[in-house]
This record gives structure tokens, C-alpha cells and sequence, in this order.
């Protein structure tokens, strides 16, 4: 979705990026439509029909319709809510929420929990919030924490000149093109195919040990300092660290993801709604598919490229990547397909190629004391002055603003040392 408007770094790099195109009078920025999602942008496929959006309505008894709303608005509440402290009830970054114990409490309970304490019981809302969970967060309700859960519907409130708070902002490519903007920007020199094995201290230094696969040599880096963008797990073993180790171990879960691409010549639509770029099937196994041509300008294709994602969220992720491990391809295409195809019965006559990924450690789960618990706090520090650490896990909620400002949190870190001003 659009940032909120008070983050002005994030803002400040969408315009360098084009992005955001400028600001009309009242100071609200104008989105680049190109890059706004397009129409229409989400659609579930509920009891033999396609709906427009996914907040469940068609077929929907009149019952559950009332708890839906209810739930909606009480999300509007928490949306613009503010602590005893004055700090917003939910805000993004993380770090910047309200640490008013009435809202933290929250970070205690599971959201199946505190979906039970406010009386909401209807099938197809907790389907719906369950759905949101582990779309955000790699987590069902029974395991994500109350306050992550309530996050995902109340943290965004931005507004733009051309769009509202629900608006998204999305490219073919996904997130590539905001690290490419982000390489773009930079004057730093950028190597890949490098594999770093080894960070240490040496007096004044950072020495940072790596294998160059194009060469084939072991080299060294010598910097003054060191800013790890990496999950926690990998900082541990570079830095040969066993009390963060084990502190991640505990503390920090890794949810194992499946993402499969599906090439798959045109295929006739059930009724309802058309093809949008969020396509979500009510009860699926996965978190149904993203169309990935949804963006480009021309829209008559004969090819499309439907990218489809799978939590794998019913065993512990260290179980959950031991199976996953075992499995053939084969068994994943039966898996994918099986599940496409209560959407697309006849799916396997226009398939023309899959291709899958494993993602083992995708994201770190917000489960339940995670956010505002000690732990967390702990692992920002490196326990290395001349070393940073910046990676959404230190978030505990993975989202491209979190990346941003942990970014920005430890550029400034460094600035701070070395007498600088950012």
C-alpha cells in the first residue's frame, strides 16, 4: 500500500524514483498511475463465483455480514487511535507505536485469541483474517500475536492526491524495482556473485572475508564499518556469534515459503468478476496468485504468468522446512495444481511451464511477545561498535518500509560515530 504520510525519507526517495510525480495543494502526493495497481486490483473466488475484493460478501449469511463490519470498523478505530502517550496505537516503523500497556497486552494474546475475547466466532471473517496473516506474515491466527494481526488492518493510513490508504503500489517485477532504484542511487560499488563467510573486528576495521566465485579466490574487505542487511540466522554464523545464535534460535521463527510461476496460455474465466491482480481462492491451501502481466500497459495477452504462494504454515517451520525438503517436484506441481485448479478446472491444458522455489527462511513470524519483548530489542546490536545491523527481522513485521528505515537507522548510526550529519 502508499507509505503514510509522515514518513518523509520514504516519501523523498518515491519522488527521486518517480514514483511520486509531486504535490498538488494541500500537500498530498500525486502517484505515478503507472505504478498504482490497476483496476481491478482483488477478487475471491467464494461459493462458485469470483467476487470483486476480498473482504467476503457473496453467499455471505446476514449474520456474519454483521460481524465483518463490525470488525472493519472497529480496524478503522485502531487506524487513527493514539496511546496514552500520544503515539500512534499502530504505526509503521514498528518502533514507533504506542507503548501504552492497554496496547502492548495485545502482543500477548494470539490473534485466534483476542478474536474469541471480542466475540467475533464468523467462519468466513476469521477465514478472511486468516487469510491476511499469513499473507503478511507467513502466520495463521492461532500462532501470529493479537497486536500483529490488528497491525496488518489499522497501521496504514496514508492518503495521496490520487489514492487512499488501501491503494497499492506495485510493479511487474515486484520489489526488484525498488532495490534497483535503491542500486540506482547509490555511487557505492556493488559485487555480486560474492559469498561472504567471515565479519570480524580488528582494531579500528571490519574485515570482512569473502569468496569471489567469478575468480575463484578468497578475498578480504577492509572497511571502517559494516552495515549487515541480512536475517539474523546468517549474522550469527559470519560473526561466529553462539549466544545470538541460540537467542535466534528461541526467538526468532522462520516460516518456510513455496513460490511457484505458472506460464499458462489464456484459460476461460468462471463466473463473476475478470482476472485482477490479486486473485485469492476463499479456503485455499495457498494464498491463491498475483498476475503478473496485470501491469503491463498492453492488455490483450496470449501468455499470462500467474505467481502463486504457499505458506507453509501447518507444522513448526523447522518440521515445516523438513518436509518441504522432502518433497519432489512433482509432488509440489500436484500440490499447486490441485489447489488452481478449483479456480481453473482445466488448468493443465494451458499450462505451459511452472517453475518453483523454495524459500526455507522466508520471514520471521510476529508471534506472541516477539514485537515488544526484550529479545528483540537485544538482537539490534551487533555487540560490535563498527558493526550495523539492518534486516525486517529486527522488525519483527517484514515490509519494504521496515527494510528502509532499519536501513536508515544504521546509515545514521554510522554518521553518529564518525561526527556526521545526515
Amino acid at each position: 500500500p502508499i507509505p503514510n504520510n509522515n514518513l518523509t525519507e520514504y516519501l523523498s526517495f518515491l519522488e527521486d524514483v518517480g514514483v511520486i510525480t509531486g504535490y498538488n495543494d494541500e500537500g498530498l502526493p500525486v502517484y505515478n498511475e503507472h505504478y498504482l495497481c490497476f483496476d481491478p486490483e482483488e477478487r475471491l473466488f467464494i461459493n462458485g463465483s469470483w467476487q470483486e475484493g476480498l473482504v467476503p460478501h457473496f453467499g455471505v449469511p446476514d449474520q456474519e455480514r454483521i460481524q465483518i463490519s463490525r470488525f472493519l470498523l472497529q480496524m478503522d478505530t485502531y487506524r487513527y487511535l493514539k496511546g496514552k502517550d500520544g503515539a500512534d496505537a499502530f504505526a509503521i516503523p514498528v518502533d514507533q507505536s504506542s507503548r501504552d500497556p492497554v496496547l502492548t497486552r495485545l502482543d500477548s494474546l494470539t490473534m485466534d485469541a483476542w478474536l474469541n475475547e471480542q466475540g467475533y466466532h464468523s467462519e468466513y471473517l476469521r477465514n478472511y483474517i486468516n487469510y491476511c496473516c499469513k499473507d503478511d506474515y507467513g502466520t495463521d491466527i492461532h500462532t501470529v500475536s493479537a497486536w500483529a494481526g490488528i497491525h496488518y488492518f489499522a497501521s496504514r493510513k496514508g492518503k495521496g492526491a490520487n489514492a487512499g490508504h488501501a491503494d497499492v503500489l506495485t510493479w511487474p517485477e515486484g520489489n526488484a524495482f525498488l532495490a534497483r532504484q535503491l542500486a540506482n542511487k547509490t555511487n557505492a560499488r556493488i559485487q555480486t556473485g560474492c559469498l561472504v563467510n567471515r565479519i570480524e573486528t580488528i582494531g579500528e576495521q571490519v574485515w570482512v572475508d569473502y569468496y569471489d566465485a567469478e575468480k575463484a579466490q578468497q578475498k578480504r574487505c577492509i572497511a571502517r564499518h559494516c552495515i549487515m542487511a541480512v536475517p539474523q540466522y546468517i549474522v550469527s554464523g559470519l560473526l561466529n556469534d553462539i549466544d545470538r545464535k541460540e537467542k535466534t534460535r528461541q526467538h526468532l521463527h522462520y516460516v518456510p515459503w513455496i513460490v511457484a510461476n505458472l506460464r499458462v496460455q489464456t484459460m476461460p474465466e468462471q463466473h463473476g468478476t475478470n482476472t485482477c491482480w490479486d486473485n485469492v481462492l476463499y479456503n485455499g491451501t495457498g494464498l491463491g496468485y498475483v498476475d503478473a502481466t496485470h501491469q503491463l500497459i498492453k492488455q490483450q495477452h496470449t501468455q499470462k504468468n500467474f505467481t502463486y504462494y504457499l505458506p507453509l504454515t501447518n507444522q513448526q517451520p523447522r518440521e515445516a522446512r523438513k518436509w518441504a525438503s522432502n518433497r519432489t517436484k512433482e509432488e509440489w506441481q500436484d500440490l499447486i495444481l490441485t489447489d488452481m485448479k478449483k479456480m481453473y478446472p482445466d488448468i493443465e491444458q494451458f499450462l505451459e511451464e511452472i517453475n518453483i522455489t523454495i524459500w526455507g527462511h522466508a520471514m520471521a513470524q510476529p508471534i506472541p511477545g516477539l514485537i515488544f519483548g526484550k529479545e528483540r530489542q537485544l538482537l539490534k546490536e551487533s555487540g560490535r561498535t563498527r558493526i550495523h545491523l539492518a534486516h525486517t527481522d529486527l522488525a519483527g513485521i517484514s515490509i519494504f518500509e521496515e527494510a528502509f528505515y532499519q536501513g536508515i537507522q544504521a546509515a545514521n548510526a554510522i554518521l553518529q560515530q564518525t561526527g556526521k550529519k545526515g
